[in-house]
């Protein structure tokens, strides 16, 4: 048969392309006029296929059969999800009758996992106290109880980034050169990042406390070095005060592995610890005292991520590691076997030399942090300090392959601030000064051009180095998103917009702000999302995480006024934002734990009378329950009702990012290496896997 495949304009893309079935079997399709093409440089792909008949169409109609029964299917563009009903109908008589036909992709969602059946809880997002507190694994800093070197401690995965065999750096001189650019003012991508003031207090001081064995050890800026170079590197690596908080398998974020053989992102394998104090085993917090009768939002503790890339080579080795996964869905969470067969999977990517070409021959990809506990605290250093005027940050750190070093890096696909348009960004200012209308001039002319638009849209774009910021801040407690300038019919004032949007594009045009700003730091986890900072907040020994079941695991915390939005507030610009963060008005909020962004699963309070009114759509939801695991959560555009008047589309926007990773998974593994298959069917099934951007949330 002849297959033709129609990609966007672009290009950069070659004459012929080999299209990839399985490690072994390649298919080249033409865009050269020669046949089957039936024209160059039109962007139309086609090749010769041969392919067993019966099977490429028994094949996909018992996929389109599945979806027909479920009625449904969750279809996902980037991290976002929308349930669509209408499934199509594919003509096989004109293709009997050897007529081309279109090939409807619905049936690429059409899988039922019969043998594919994967528990969250156990293959991707793990948070088990009998995992992420195993003793023989993890070490309690506070009760001194545990394995010290276990394979899941802090101390032993930077030991083994380290990898002084190779590089002759200690882990205790790797750990001190990280905590030390908290420190001292930083430069980045020819950006300048103050110091922040308190890692002495909440991270430096205390674990230099427990290291020593001296509780009253007097830490300061000016001698903390010499007491870290003075003490015993073990108690050092051993003492560092996190915990362990969930293991996480980002399989999603691998590469389209259709046209090349070799992996060169195979997905990744993450860890998520939460900074705790040594000496409670609990997470710091900055309690709420009704500062400047703002009633602010407690503030917990920080998080650091190890993101690890994982190794396998090729489609056929990843397969094997995605099956290692799976196993674990058919295991008791959290025993013996279990925990065991976990440390295996992590182990291929936390041991030193895991991957002989990165640096320090470490597949650890990069470290992340998120906190806003090293700004300086009202109740250390007086009311005179205006503790709410401090951002909320997200610093990335990769290893240095000339120092061998963790260095502070640009935050991927995360522009600078200044380049922000969103309402709420700058003092709440409306925006029409021209030097604000043009701060984020070279965002739109990169965001609009065609190649870069059309990735924008299905939301697998990465934006170049020269562009992103040092650091991701989120100022005042408030909840951001990422907007553009953008130019409305009739609008007065020199709006930039160099590519004359029309008004029936204002649809596509908010999908690509939406894209844009879910896959920034600050878009991911605030306003775009409705996420309060961390996708899983601080945990200290004992707390659990559950997101699963029936009842997920929430607390009782302050929010600051201006997560509400609610007709009563005066002092802020409600009318041009009354569709983002909308809570019932009491004094304290039910927090869930794990994001809704994660699970779909909005869990703040009753369900008819604290929920997130603009959260919860059920005829958006094809009356499915907002609870139930596979359906989405809905959140409004945050551009949604700004000053921009009509044309303005009220646009919403659904999440289960951990269904997502599921149904993806799921499709990986029933996908065939190098065995029988429909070769037509494979084609279609690698050609339409769109890739999430490069490290992506």
């Amino acid at each position: 048969m002849v297959m033709r495949i129609q990609y966007q304009a672009d290009t950069a893309l070659p004459a012929q392309l080999v299209i990839y079935a399985s490690d072994n079997d390649s298919v080249t399709f033409h865009d050269d006029g020669i046949a089957p093409d039936a024209a160059a440089g039109d962007y139309k792909y086609a090749a010769y296929l041969k392919d067993d008949i019966n099977l490429f169409k028994s094949s996909i109609s018992a996929k389109m059969a599945l979806l027909s029964q479920k009625g449904n299917y969750l279809k996902w563009t980037g991290h976002s999800g929308e349930m669509i009903s209408d499934i199509s109908v594919i003509d096989w008589s004109r293709f009997d009758q050897n007529l081309e036909i279109e090939m409807p992709i619905d049936f690429l969602y059409g899988s039922d996992c019969s043998d594919v059946s994967i528990k969250k809880e156990n293959s991707l997002f793990i948070t088990d106290l009998a995992v992420v507190e195993n003793g023989a694994r993890t070490y309690n800093v506070y009760t001194g109880t545990g394995t010290p070197t276990g394979a899941w401690t802090f101390g032993h995965l930077m030991e083994q980034a380290a990898n002084e065999a190779e590089t002759g750096i200690s882990a205790a001189v790797f750990m001190r050169e990280w905590v030390k650019q908290w420190t001292q003012d930083q430069t980045v991508n020819g950006q300048i990042v103050p110091k922040r003031v308190d890692v002495i207090v909440h991270l430096i001081g205390p674990w230099l406390k427990k290291a020593t064995g001296n509780s009253s050890l007097t830490v300061t800026e000016s001698n903390w070095e010499g007491i870290w170079n003075g003490a015993n590197e073990q108690a050092i690596v051993q003492n560092a005060p996190f915990k362990l908080t969930a293991i996480v398998n980002r399989l999603d974020v691998r590469e389209n592995t259709s046209y090349n053989t070799f992996l060169r992102n195979a997905g990744e394998t993450r860890f998520i610890f939460s900074l705790i104090n040594p000496y409670n085993g609990q997470v710091n917090m900055h309690i709420n005292n009704d500062f400047e009768n703002q009633n602010f939002y407690d503030w917990e503790g920080m998080n650091v991520i190890f993101e690890y890339g994982n190794v396998a080579a090729t489609r056929c080795q990843l397969q094997v590691y995605a099956q290692q996964w799976l196993t674990l869905s058919s295991m008791a969470l959290g025993t013996e076997p279990y925990n065991a067969a976990l440390q295996i999977i992590t182990n291929q990517v936390t041991a030193a030399s895991a991957k002989p070409t990165g640096p320090n021959k470490s597949a650890l990809l990069r470290v992340r942090t998120n906190e806003r506990l090293f700004v300086n605290d009202y109740s250390q250093h007086g009311n005179n300090i205006m503790w709410s005027g401090f951002d909320w940050q997200l610093r990335q750190f990769e290893i240095d392959p000339a120092s061998h070093l963790l260095k502070m890096a640009p935050v991927t696909n995360t522009p600078v601030a200044s380049a922000n348009y969103a309402l709420n960004i700058g003092g709440f200012t409306t925006g029409t000064a021209l030097f604000d209308i043009l701060k984020g001039k070279d965002l739109v002319n990169w965001a609009f051009k065609p190649s870069v638009k059309n990735r924008l849209l299905a939301g697998n774009h990465n934006m170049p180095a020269s562009m992103l910021a040092a650091v991701a801040d989120v100022s005042y407690d408030f909840v951001t998103y990422w907007d553009f300038p953008w130019l409305e019919d009739g609008a007065a004032g020199p709006y930039y917009d160099p590519y004359a949007i029309g008004a029936g594009d204002y649809p596509q045009y908010k999908q690509m702000r939406q894209q844009l700003s879910l896959n920034t730091c600050q878009g991911c986890h605030s306003g775009e999302n409705k996420v309060e900072f961390t996708q899983l907040h601080p945990r200290g020994y004992g707390q659990p995480a559950v997101y699963w079941g029936t009842a997920p695991t929430y607390e009782n915390r302050l929010f600051d006024v201006r997560f509400q939005f609610n007709s009563g507030i005066t002092t802020l610009p409600s009318a041009t934002l009354p569709d983002n963060y909308y809570k019932n008005g009491a004094a304290t909020q039910r927090r869930q734990i794990v994001s809704a962004f994660l699970t779909g699963r909005l869990m703040s309070g009753n369900y008819s009378t604290s929920s997130w009114q603009d959260d919860l759509n059920t005829s958006v939801d094809n009356g499915k329950d907002p609870f139930i695991d596979n359906s989405l959560y809905y959140v409004s555009d945050p551009s949604n009702n700004t000053y921009y008047t009509s044309p303005n589309p009220q646009m919403r926007w659904g999440y289960n990012d951990l269904e997502r990773r599921k149904n993806d998974m799921c499709s990986f593994l029933s996908s065939c290496c190098n065995c029988t298959f429909s070769i037509g069917e494979a084609v279609i099934k690698n050609v339409f896997f769109v890739p999430l951007p490069v490290a992506s949330h």
